[in-house]
């Protein structure tokens, strides 16, 4: 009887454990996709009005580059890229059709995150219309919070054994 009491709060704490890790990884997730969004839409804020103090979208571009890890990429209104700080402009396909991009031409401002094959990284996308007809685009990489609690898992999974141990003796006792 008092083994089975135990199996039965050892089933009910791993329950409790494993609910309690699903609602955190879902809450950090949100909160950290929030955070890197609002981030990147005030970097862009902040550079599309430096962008347009310069007066010279390109060459402010090209004078400022990569800020950190956030790349920079200045597109004309037919999608055509006319700089990007990580390859040639001249070899990159046409941005016209990119969700934030098509956001950005027709409402002033976009954003969108894309979820990499491998599920490692988000890239999030920041763009933003200037006087001139351009968009500026921002975007950053970031790990995925399913990575990183991947990254996680043999911690957790040392602490489920140690409790399981612990658990297994005192129903000895």
């Amino acid at each position: 009887m008092k083994k089975r009491i135990y199996r039965n709060i050892l089933t009910l704490a791993a329950f409790a454990l494993i609910l309690i890790l699903g609602v955190c990884v879902s809450f950090f997730g949100n909160s950290f996709r929030s955070q890197t969004r609002t981030e990147l839409a005030a970097e862009a804020a902040f550079v599309s009005k430096a962008c347009e103090e310069a007066g010279n979208g390109a060459a402010f571009c090209e004078g400022m580059g990569k800020i950190g890890d956030i790349r920079l990429t200045l597109i004309s209104p037919d999608g055509t890229v006319l700089y990007d700080s990580d390859a040639s402009a001249s070899d990159m396909e046409n941005h016209l059709k990119r969700p934030e991009v098509a956001e950005a031409f027709e409402d002033g401002s976009g954003s969108a995150s894309r979820l990499s094959s491998t599920m490692d990284s988000v890239t999030y996308y920041e763009a933003v219309r200037l006087s001139d007809g351009n968009v500026l685009r921002l975007c950053q990489k970031r790990t995925s919070i399913f990575q990183i609690f991947l990254q996680m898992l043999p911690l957790l999974a040392a602490v489920a054994a140690i409790l399981l141990l612990t658990a297994l003796l005192s129903a000895r006792t």
